[in-house]
């Protein structure tokens, strides 16, 4: 798990199908703009059952720290005021995440599996049977 430690750039063209799984959640088209339009650079470090993440974005004074314990629920509020709960948990060499969102009386749930390919995070969102893929390059 340790190849997951380290610094991770999103790759914005990396992004596959993300307007449907947008749209599958519920996510109004001016924020979906906005999400395609920033870099996330995200730092992971795991050590025994925590992962410890900061979220930056490219260009953007925006950040955020978290620490979550593994198979426990963290809650917490994003960038955006939007109200999150957050379970991850490691399963041979992926981990796997469930996400839910609440923001202006509006619920959102996804899961998130990621795994290390090459000096790429591959990520896989997916909301029933839709999915979003999309890829970090170790920076």
């Amino acid at each position: 798990m340790e190849k997951f430690n380290g610094k991770w750039e999103l790759v914005p063209e990396s992004y596959e199908n993300m307007d449907a799984f947008s749209e599958k959640l519920g996510v109004p088209k001016e924020q979906m703009d906005l999400i395609k339009s920033l870099v996330m650079i995200t730092t992971l470090k795991l050590e025994e059952n925590k992962l410890h993440v900061l979220v930056e974005y490219k260009d953007q004074p925006m950040k955020q720290e978290l620490c979550f314990t593994d198979g426990e629920p963290l809650d917490y509020k994003e960038l955006d005021g939007s109200e999150m709960t957050t379970e991850y948990t490691r399963k041979g060499d992926r981990l796997h995440e469930k996400h839910k969102s609440v923001s202006k009386g509006t619920t959102m749930e996804w899961t998130v599996e990621r795994y290390i390919e090459g000096d790429m995070q591959v990520a896989i969102s997916s909301k029933d049977d839709v999915s979003m893929t999309y890829k970090m390059k170790r920076v």
